[in-house]
């Protein structure tokens, strides 16, 4: 099975470390942040790696050249337009399954139930802070609706960066629609609006709650992150 883990992003609200450091590449526990989350893909034998790379993506390449428990293809995101953009140039005309995994956030969570599943599945977790997530709605355990990013967010059940789609296909034709008609949130494709597409086009989603989400994407998540790991061992 193919992983997509888009790492494009200059990491801004990391800034100035990031300024000479690709945001995945910063340490927590003792090694990169990329490195905690290849580890947690390949011991589910996934091992057929894209990364959607950018800014100081030289760094990632040199990075990947050292961990040898993958094989890696790497895709250039020339223009910043949006996460859905950056997914759709991973992804291929078939019907086979993809992981997709941020690679801002160490999820802890059982990969092989999630990659096991007959229907898409996305991660999803409580979170204190909902402005800056995806936030879904459920009936059941069905997503039933979406928003990116809400200023007044109707939940805190967020999407916590993790994507089981068992249709390449079908999320490409999502994110294809979105391009045809110009459809952006916050000036930029998103991928939630690609999940809503597909929804409008009877393509389930299910919800997994996953274990724990390790946010890396602000300076202080990265130390409480680092803090986990340690006390964990990892």
């Amino acid at each position: 099975m193919k992983a997509i883990i888009p790492v494009a992003g200059h990491g801004t609200r990391l800034e100035p470390h990031t300024l000479i450091c690709q945001k995945c590449l910063l340490p927590v526990a003792g090694k990169p942040v990329l490195e905690h989350i290849l580890d947690r893909l390949t011991g589910a034998s996934i091992t057929d790696i894209t990364l959607i790379i950018g800014h100081l993506g030289a760094q990632v390449r040199e990075f990947c050249k050292t961990y040898a428990n993958a094989k890696f293809t790497f895709i250039e995101q020339d223009e910043r337009l949006g996460l859905g953009h950056a997914i759709y140039l991973g992804l291929d005309q078939s019907e086979e399954p993809v992981i997709i995994i941020l690679g801002d956030s160490i999820l802890e969570l059982d990969y092989n139930k999630l990659i096991s599943s007959t229907q898409s599945t996305i991660g999803v977790g409580r979170v204190p802070d909902p402005q800056r997530f995806g936030i879904v709605t459920l009936d059941g355990g069905q997503i039933i609706s979406m928003i990116e990013k809400p200023e007044h967010p109707p939940s805190n059940l967020a999407l916590l960066g993790i994507y089981y789609i068992s249709s390449q296909k079908e999320l490409a034709q999502g994110v294809e629609y979105l391009i045809k008609n110009n459809i952006r949130t916050n000036n930029e494709y998103q991928l939630t609006d690609a999940f809503g597409v597909m929804m409008k086009r009877g393509h389930i989603f299910k919800a997994l709650e996953i274990d724990a989400c390790l946010d890396c994407g602000i300076p202080k998540t990265m130390f409480s992150t680092n803090r986990t790991l340690l006390e964990q061992g990892n």
